[in-house]
């Protein structure tokens, strides 16, 4: 009799250490899942936060540039130094869009802040426009194609008329 009572405490054991094993491994996953939720229920939330609109362009035969003023039109601040990391394409509207880097300095291939209208403190916030300089160094006609794309990911696109 002492063998079965033996034998029930040895399989009692042995259940509880493997349903403490499972129930270890259901909560982990189960923290990794809300973790992962979380993080892209906050991206997603940032981004709903983050707008930026491409309004208007023009080319300056001068100084063979594009002027495009692109407006805050979410929520968030973007300061001078996020702005710096934005890449910026353009070309015309039905052909390849070159990228360009941030310089403040200047050089074909980049582009430039010029102005920010409707903020203070040099930062682009929520309603503000933001005038940059591409310089392109060629004309790609009355129609171009504008895309903003911020670190993050996201990509904000125009097709916008230039005047001539």
């Amino acid at each position: 009799m002492s063998e079965v009572a033996i034998s029930h405490t040895i399989f009692i054991i042995v259940t509880v250490i493997l349903v403490s094993a499972v129930s270890a491994a259901v909560i982990l996953k189960t923290y990794q899942i809300m973790s992962a939720y979380s993080q892209r229920s906050s991206a997603e939330a940032q981004a709903l936060e983050t707008q930026l609109t491409p309004v208007y362009a023009y080319y300056n035969s001068t100084d063979s540039s594009y002027y495009v003023f692109i407006r805050n039109s979410g929520y968030t601040t973007i300061s001078r130094a996020e702005l710096s990391y934005v890449e910026v394409f353009l070309g015309p509207a039905n052909g390849t869009l070159n990228m360009y880097l941030y310089s403040q300095s200047g050089g074909q291939g980049t582009w430039g802040l010029v102005a920010i209208y409707g903020s203070q403190g040099g930062q682009l916030s929520p309603g503000a426009m933001a005038e940059i300089v591409v310089r392109t160094g060629v004309n790609f006609g009355n129609t171009v194609h504008v895309v903003i794309s911020l670190p993050d990911g996201q990509d904000f696109s125009a097709y916008l008329q230039s005047s001539p």
